[in-house]
């Protein structure tokens, strides 16, 4: 694991986003809501999102913050996590559900986005700052994608039971 985090942290990240989504899916399926018909296209669906946008944009932007906010001081940290807040976390909210409905061929793209964005951003600032400021802090840059990974397995069962929320509510 070391090796690939090392050589080839892209494709890590992908990977490990691969099966963070698609584990979260499972688990909202069958643990959260014990739905009696289970998905497997759902599964595959979030799987695809995470593998091929959430990986590389939680890749890319915890280099980006690195650059804009170098350091661990807790000034650094707090800087990084609220400009996660106000700029990476809509990016990455309008990506998942934008993209979900692209896969599910859905013809308007943005409605379940214009519903859900506002719930789902609030949602993620209660949660994130706690993840990313032990992330920012203690965690080494080879392993923060990982570690952002394994907060992201409770983000994402969120994020499915958000996708499954009826849009007219």
């Amino acid at each position: 694991m070391t090796y690939l985090l090392k050589k080839h942290p892209l494709l890590t990240a992908a990977m490990s986003y691969t099966f963070i989504y698609g584990a979260a899916d499972v688990s909202e399926q069958k643990v959260i809501k014990r739905v009696r018909e289970y998905k497997s296209w759902k599964t595959f669906r979030n799987g695809t999102i995470g593998g091929l946008v959430m990986g590389p944009l939680v890749y890319n932007w915890i280099k980006l913050a690195y650059i804009l906010f170098p350091g661990r001081s807790m000034l650094s940290v707090l800087k990084k996590v609220l400009a996660e807040q106000l700029f990476f976390a809509p990016i990455a909210i309008s990506s998942f559900y934008i993209t979900s409905n692209m896969i599910d061929a859905s013809p308007d793209l943005t409605k379940e986005l214009k519903t859900k964005f506002f719930k789902t951003w609030l949602t993620g600032c209660m949660f994130f700052p706690f993840v990313q400021t032990i992330n920012f802090r203690f965690i080494p840059m080879q392993y923060k994608v990982v570690f952002v990974s394994c907060g992201s397995f409770i983000w994402s069962n969120f994020l499915c039971i958000m996708k499954d929320e009826n849009t007219t509510s």
